[in-house]
């Protein structure tokens, strides 16, 4: 089981269900390929969840048992026989469909270098912001925000405090939340992501609104 956080720019390996390794690095898949080599190479399953696992979610999937997710692909791949450009049936409940593919990988690579050198330039274009700076705050302030705040049914995000420090825990994933202002705070990464408090008529934290590249999402404190 490989697993990457964007947030928190790291890479975990998983064997069965033990860590067996992890690297800092921040990637953004553009393609999964599944080379020719199937003489070589024995497949057994394919699975791909959007969001990062934790460790008890890799834990289940090593036990057979199925974790929700917002977008999974699972794919048998113990055929008897695999040939370029037949279609894997998806077991999952999502639209996604895998493929494996049939053109020649070293093709597949140049292209995809080509793609991703185009995407660098752009990116590195798009992103040419200041670093903000974080301003002092007494860490009392804090204990304000810890809670969980409800995005959906069942789903949720998780404001907590670790040695005077604020995190946001998405999915078993953290990230610490640096201020900006009293109630609005943002994560360090080469992305324009905040969260900002929102406080009812007695100063009491009512919600959030987490906003990535002008998007929002605004969650409802539950706990």
């Amino acid at each position: 089981m490989l697993t990457h956080g964007y947030l928190t720019q790291k890479t975990v390996l998983y064997l069965d269900d033990k860590k067996a390794g992890e690297v800092m690095e921040q990637l953004e898949p553009v393609r999964f390929l599944i080379g020719n080599n199937t003489g070589k190479v024995g497949y057994k399953d394919l699975y791909i969840f959007r969001g990062a696992l934790n460790q008890n979610e890799v834990a289940a999937l090593s036990e057979g048992k199925k974790i929700q997710a917002s977008l999974e692909v699972f794919s048998t791949l113990a055929d008897p026989s695999l040939s370029p450009g037949m279609k894997l049936n998806n077991l999952a409940i999502s639209l996604g469909s895998a493929q494996l593919d049939s053109k020649d990988d070293d093709q597949l690579s140049s292209i995809l270098k080509k793609k991703i050198d185009q995407a660098e330039i752009v990116r590195k274009n798009e992103l040419k912001v200041e670093h903000k700076k974080a301003i002092a705050l007494d860490p009392k302030i804090y204990d304000l925000y810890i809670g969980q705040y409800e995005v959906a049914p069942d789903d949720f995000f998780v404001i907590e405090k670790k040695n005077d420090q604020l995190y946001f825990v998405d999915r078993g994933n953290s990230a610490e939340l640096l201020p900006e202002t009293i109630n609005k705070f943002f994560i360090n990464y080469p992305a324009d992501l905040t969260v900002l408090f929102e406080l009812d008529g007695e100063g009491n934290v009512s919600g959030l609104v987490f906003s990535l590249n002008g998007k929002e999402m605004e969650a409802k404190k539950i706990k």
